[in-house]
Formats: C-alpha cells, sequence, structure tokens
C-alpha cells in the first residue's frame, strides 16, 4: 500500500485529517470497519463504501477490490 502511494506521489488523509504518504495499516482497516456485505433476496449489495474506501481499495490490488 504504501509503494503504491508513493510511486503515484498520491496521499490518503490520516486519523487527524491530514494528507499523509505513510497511513497506518490499523488506520487502514478501521476504515472498512463499517463496510458489510448485505444479501437481500438473493443479491449481493456492499454498503458503506465511500469515495475515500474506494480510493484506499485501489491502491491494495486486485484481489480486495473483488
Amino acid at each position: 500500500m504504501r509503494q503504491a502511494l508513493a510511486q503515484t506521489q498520491q496521499t490518503l488523509p490520516n486519523q487527524l485529517d491530514k494528507l499523509a504518504l505513510q497511513p497506518t495499516l490499523r488506520w487502514i482497516f478501521q476504515q472498512f470497519m463499517t463496510v458489510h456485505l448485505v444479501t437481500l433476496n438473493g443479491v449481493k449489495q456492499i454498503t458503506n463504501l465511500t469515495p475515500l474506501r474506494q480510493l484506499i481499495l485501489r491502491f491494495m490490488g486486485a484481489s480486495c477490490q473483488k
């Protein structure tokens, strides 16, 4: 994750809402605590996937993006 951020020269907001090149893994995982997979009538949906969380997923690789 940190390598991908460095290669693309992008930053993510940290716990204090300041831009960081090296966010902590704990903070990254905490961002996904409220993301859920919900199945209604056999249809799977992902809830609470905000633009920030989608941005984080882009740096985590294809297996995480599935």
